[in-house]
């Protein structure tokens, strides 16, 4: 089964004051998408993320009916999923979130959810994630099954590395190849 793949990147916030400020990011990561689509044809695709990008695979999931076809697969790999009980579980995360999001905590992004989504969810995290507990994923895997939609799936998948390393894992690569042959 061939694919293409592209790798999208986006503009970094920091923990002090900066510029690039949400919804830098996701705009980003938009655009790609739409250059994709209209400079190769891009027509189906799936979105694969990891920590912070898995955010924004989900919040491209979200815009995607509005802006280009959605993706038949997202992949959350040890995803942050909710800002608020991010920080209230790791305190000491406050200040790259507020340097991202602004220092309101009520004008952070809600907790990520899918809306009706029928396409595949897979969310992984590992037991050695030294940045991130399951509670990330177990709660985002609430929201989802609550919120997919007639002919979506979901699956949760335990993987093994830190939270680095968890990319780089043979494992992790097998896990996107099976769920992606599922869809072909």
């Amino acid at each position: 089964m061939p694919i293409n793949a592209a790798s999208l990147n986006y503009r970094l916030s920091s923990a002090h004051p900066s510029s690039i400020r949400h919804p830098d990011h996701i705009d980003d990561v938009r655009s790609a998408l739409a250059h994709l689509r209209e400079n190769y044809g891009m027509r189906e695709h799936a979105l694969i993320g990891h920590s912070a990008g898995a955010t924004l695979a989900f919040q491209a999931l979200a815009a995607s009916s509005r802006q280009f076809h959605p993706p038949r697969a997202v992949f959350g790999v040890e995803g942050i999923y909710d800002l608020a009980a991010l920080v209230a579980e790791y305190p000491d995360y406050r200040g790259f979130v507020e340097g991202a999001f602004g220092d309101r905590e009520l004008a952070w992004p809600p907790p990520l959810a899918l809306a009706g989504y029928a396409g595949l969810v897979v969310l992984a995290q590992s037991d050695g994630d030294e940045l991130l507990s399951w509670r990330q994923t177990e709660e985002m895997k609430g929201r989802c099954e609550d919120s997919i939609g007639v002919g979506g799936s979901l699956r949760v998948v335990k993987v093994v590395g830190r939270h680095d390393e968890v990319l780089s894992c043979e494992r992790m690569a097998g896990v996107i190849e099976r769920y992606l042959r599922e869809l072909a």
